[in-house]
């Protein structure tokens, strides 16, 4: 970090990826926006950095201040020398269904080939439409895409705000709803990850934090590290409002065999117990 007639700067590493660069972008501007004597330098990372492990590890071994890390993406628990230091607003934490004919989810006619960027939403989405037939092509978020658009698949599912991200919304067809579909832990959001030592990086951005998008994305997070049952995937999606905080999880067998589903809803003070009763009524159904 570095400063000139009272300014900071505060360089932040992310992955050389179409989708990183995009993200970054965006929230370079708003934190610059939210942080008036700060300025941001977004710094990709070599091309053999490619996912978020090998950021984490150049945070901790160059003069890189800060990494940004996809929510859904951040390690759980994240290790004792790191901090959280700001949560992004979050984006769209719901599933996008795209399609470049138009179709909707349910409308696409049956046996559609659809592809999926994570296991928990091919599942979830398939036990809705059982007739659909998973492609399991392999590439980045932005390939996926150009896929989609070559015509090697009839469909799309994937995180609503990385189609955002990498301007797709001509092929959103449809965001799907949190009752057919549950986000993974984090899905929807950026965060900003210091070292826990690097007092001058977390001052820097002390101010940018969305206190809102961190409460529901510690929420998730905490509800996330209860579950230790192998085989089982975890989606969750928090709501945090001013008396109440609300939450939807579901155990997702890996093996697509079941899918096990619970809700809670009350103050933000019984936080702790509503989620340990979430997690003993999922795990109890999941035995």
């Amino acid at each position: 970090m570095a400063s000139e007639n009272n300014r900071k700067t505060v360089v932040i590493g992310t992955i050389r990826s179409a989708l990183a660069l995009r993200m970054s972008g965006s929230v370079r501007s708003r934190l610059e926006a939210n942080l008036g004597d700060t300025d941001i330098k977004i710094e990709a990372a070599g091309p053999e950095i490619d996912d978020v492990a090998g950021l984490i590890s150049i945070l901790r071994s160059t003069e890189i201040g800060a990494v940004l890390v996809p929510g859904a993406q951040l390690p759980n628990p994240l290790s004792d020398d790191l901090e959280i230091a700001v949560v992004m607003k979050r984006q769209n934490p719901r599933d996008v269904f795209l399609a470049k004919s138009g179709s909707g989810l349910g409308d696409i006619p049956e046996g559609a080939g659809v592809n999926f960027t994570t296991l928990q939403s091919q599942i979830q989405v398939c036990h809705a439409r059982p007739d659909f037939m998973p492609i399991g092509l392999q590439g980045s978020p932005a390939i996926h895409i150009e896929q989609l658009r070559m015509g090697w698949c009839d469909g799309l599912v994937m995180p609503g705000d990385e189609a955002e991200a990498l301007r797709a919304g001509d092929l959103v067809v449809d965001h799907i709803s949190m009752s057919t579909s549950l986000p993974l832990p984090g899905q929807g959001s950026a965060v900003i990850v210091a070292r826990k030592d690097d007092e001058a990086t977390l001052a820097a951005l002390q101010g940018a934090d969305d206190a809102k998008s961190r409460r529901c994305i510690e929420a998730e997070r905490s509800i996330e590290t209860r579950f230790q049952i192998a085989e089982w995937l975890v989606a969750v999606w928090v709501r945090s409002q001013t008396k109440k905080i609300s939450a939807e999880a579901a155990l997702i067998a890996q093996d697509g065999s079941a899918i096990v589903r619970d809700a809670f809803s009350g103050p933000h003070a019984d936080f702790e117990s509503m989620a340990q009763a979430l997690t003993d009524s999922l795990s109890e159904s999941a035995s």
